[in-house]
């Protein structure tokens, strides 16, 4: 099993998020960063209630564990990792369940 994803980082991978309806807990945006793309991802962000905050740019490296972040950083709700675990371990049981069963 993959590991579960706890950030995404890039204009598209954010944006793509944000228009999926993604579990997002907020958007980081560096300082300075102006652009159309920018803003639609604040508007997206807003327009679901998500919060956006602008910090400096060494921040955003750090909440991404990466340079290549192009200044747009979303954290994933926790909540939505968990409920995913908890979510594939029920079908994995289910799955176990089902094959365990001896005809009749």
């Amino acid at each position: 099993m993959s590991p579960l994803i706890d950030r995404l980082t890039g204009i598209n991978a954010v944006r793509e998020a944000l228009q999926a309806g993604g579990a997002i807990d907020r958007v980081v945006i560096a300082r300075g960063r102006q652009d159309t793309r920018t803003e639609e991802i604040v508007q997206l962000a807003r327009g679901r209630g998500i919060p956006v905050r602008f910090e400096d740019r060494s921040q955003i490296d750090r909440l991404a564990n990466t340079k290549d972040h192009q200044g747009v950083v979303a954290l994933a709700a926790a909540r939505a990792a968990g409920a995913a675990r908890a979510r594939a371990t029920r079908d994995e049981s289910s799955s176990l369940d089902l094959c365990m069963q001896s005809p009749s």
